[in-house]
């Protein structure tokens, strides 16, 4: 019975690093980790994704620093049906969260990044009662995500800020 027990304990243990949303799993960003390399790496290799977020690896080391002040600063690699398809932060900045997503070209178009988008900004309004809005920050030419964040509900306030209120 002890066996039984203690067993359950360490895959406890090994999913505290995991969030699990409807359709996906949120892995937490480890630098060393093969997949979560190879899925950061293909992100900054893509012209799109360069576009649009930029250092790719640098922003998700800078959310993993941030958490050390913030746990709220969140970094994940996200996995569809065990596959890795991108990533998705959430940072507090200025008193604010943003969420910051990139999605890997072969599974763009597929409404992946709507799903993701949602399921993620439903868990962490129902797991932080202290957020009581989401932003993000989307370039007016990166029309895929604008028509992701209306998709899921964010409204447009500025350009380049959409928000989600609780």
């Amino acid at each position: 019975m002890n066996d039984i027990f203690f067993s359950g304990i360490i895959s406890l243990v090994i999913d505290l690093d995991k969030v699990y949303l409807d359709n996906f799993v949120l892995e937490d960003y480890d630098e060393f980790d093969y997949n979560h390399k190879c899925t950061i790496m293909e992100l900054s290799n893509d012209i799109d994704a360069r576009n649009y977020l930029y250092d790719v690896k640098g922003k998700m080391d800078a959310v993993k620093r941030r958490s050390e002040d913030n746990p709220l600063n969140l970094a994940y690699v996200a996995f569809y049906n065990d596959y890795p398809i991108g990533i998705i932060t959430l940072s507090y900045i200025n008193r604010e969260y943003y969420i910051s997503y990139g999605i890997l070209p072969e599974y763009r178009k597929q409404y992946l990044a709507s799903l993701l988008l949602q399921e993620f900004s439903e868990y962490l309004f129902t797991t932080y009662p202290e957020i009581d809005a989401l932003n993000l920050s989307i370039v007016e030419k990166n029309t895929g995500s604008v028509h992701t964040a209306k998709r899921v509900g964010y409204e447009r306030i500025t350009n380049t800020r959409y928000s989600m209120k609780r």
